[in-house]
């Protein structure tokens, strides 16, 4: 699995310090949607309080858990 890497706003740079990987199904809230340059597909769940990095194919390639659920996500720049 990949991590999410370096997670930047205007404001501050947010890194990725660790990593949990998990096979267990849950109810999802997704509140946003965004397609990379590169193909991949980031997916904002509130329910879950999480970012999910899925594959051209919607498999999970990485998952960042945050402290409050997202509302919304957008790719600036390249």
């Amino acid at each position: 699995m990949q991590l999410f890497g370096t997670v930047e706003s205007s404001e501050q740079t947010f890194t990725v310090a660790s990593k949990l990987e998990e096979n267990i199904t849950r109810n999802c809230d997704i509140t946003a949607v965004c397609e990379l340059p590169n193909g991949t597909i980031v997916l904002a769940d509130a329910a879950n309080k999480s970012l999910k990095l899925l594959n051209e194919s919607f498999q999970l390639l990485s998952q960042c858990y945050l402290q409050r659920p997202p509302l919304d996500i957008s790719v600036v720049g390249n």
